[in-house]
């Protein structure tokens, strides 16, 4: 937290711990510290080999200022993540096109994090535009940006633009995304290395957009993706049914055969169309890796189906789950997958869950077990077992 921390004080630490070898800098409420001061004290360090940059709430950094840093960066920077930075806009985007682009400059690009950032949709697709800055990308974070910069066209051609090893996409709390961004997803999937996966707050996804997404066998599309981490928080309540979860919990688990592909073939220097290349097939059996590590369905229509799913292909590997406002879900239910996941299972989310009851909080299987936490359970009607 930077919040009494002066620009001045910043960049006189920054012309120290730059040539003495600094590789990450993360300022959270950075407020009037970083700008251009601190800019300009990092791009005139000798030796620089900062490879990481998390920059929040700094209302002094400029978009010429940032636009350079990267341009001068741009050799060693790899992470990037910018939140509530109110004077980001285009320049910094057409830094980013330049500067990690394979023809234009010599950066590789892995991880994108823009948050709270009052971007157009024409400075976002200006970032991918005639230029492969995205090709080695392995993480995209893209939360409330600009209103209604980021719709299915944008994400579409940043996504049409990110290379095959895509490992992590966040689009939450951008509300004009549909089920269009939902095959975007998919088709930039190509050899299945998504890994997480975050839609919170997406209103106008719906239960058939999330079935095709999660189905396999559709033609022309790449496998469904296999997630370890998984939020569809907040979304429409009946966007994400207990069909839709028995869909995504096979489709994690499930195990590939060994002609599972590494990379995009070409055929007659072509890509090769998306029937054979679909990540690899499934060979009806589960993984004994397990399935899901983290879900979070807040506020669904998800019911005691859905912990059958869960327990049944992901028990071995479960460690979060959240079911905070989920009115369908019962004490049997949860309790039911409670005792039949592994003991790395740590946090269930229960918030707003009235209807459970003293039968699961004080009878589920890991009743004792300190290493065992139910968030959102305050309060019970009687007795103070289950207190939290």
């Amino acid at each position: 937290d930077c919040v009494e921390v002066t620009q001045d004080q910043l960049a006189e630490h920054l012309q120290k711990l730059i040539p003495a070898g600094l590789r990450y800098l993360s300022l959270h409420n950075a407020g009037r510290c970083f700008g251009p001061q601190a800019v300009n004290a990092i791009i005139s360090a000798d030796n620089a080999s900062l490879f990481a940059l998390s920059i929040t709430g700094a209302y002094l950094l400029y978009d010429a200022d940032t636009a350079k840093l990267m341009t001068e960066m741009m050799s060693t920077l790899s992470s990037l993540e910018f939140k509530a930075c109110p004077n980001l806009g285009v320049e910094f985007c057409k830094s980013l096109n330049t500067s990690f682009s394979s023809t234009k400059g010599k950066g590789c690009l892995l991880e994108l994090s823009l948050e709270d950032l009052p971007l157009t949709k024409e400075n976002l697709t200006s970032i991918t535009a005639g230029s492969d800055a995205l090709r080695n990308l392995k993480s995209l974070k893209l939360r409330r940006i600009g209103g209604t910069a980021v719709d299915d066209e944008a994400v579409g051609k940043l996504l049409e633009a990110v290379g095959d090893n895509i490992e992590s996409i966040d689009l939450s709390y951008n509300f004009h995304l549909t089920d269009e961004t939902l095959s975007a997803i998919r088709k930039c999937n190509v050899i299945g290395s998504l890994r997480s996966l975050e839609l919170a707050d997406l209103k106008n996804l719906t239960a058939a957009g999330l079935e095709a997404l999660f189905t396999y066998g559709i033609k022309g599309l790449p496998n469904p993706p296999r997630l370890r981490k998984l939020s569809v928080a907040s979304c429409n309540h009946d966007a994400v049914t207990d069909e839709v979860i028995d869909l995504i919990t096979k489709a994690s688990s499930m195990k590939l055969n060994a002609n599972e592909t590494t990379a995009r073939p070409m055929i007659n220097n072509n890509v090769a169309t998306m029937d054979s290349v679909a990540g690899g097939q499934f060979d009806g059996s589960l993984s004994s890796m397990g399935g899901l590590v983290y879900l979070n369905i807040t506020g669904s229509c998800c019911s005691d189906t859905s912990m059958e799913s869960l327990a049944a292909t992901s028990a071995s590997s479960i460690r979060e789950l959240d079911v905070s406002f989920c009115p369908n879900i019962t004490d049997k239910g949860l309790g039911y997958l409670v005792s039949k996941a592994s003991h790395q299972m740590g946090k269930v989310h229960t918030w707003g869950c009235a209807q459970l009851t003293d039968e699961f909080f004080d009878g589920h299987g890991r009743v004792g077990d300190t290493s065992f936490e139910i968030i959102g359970a305050w309060m019970k009607r009687a007795g103070g077992v289950a207190l939290r």
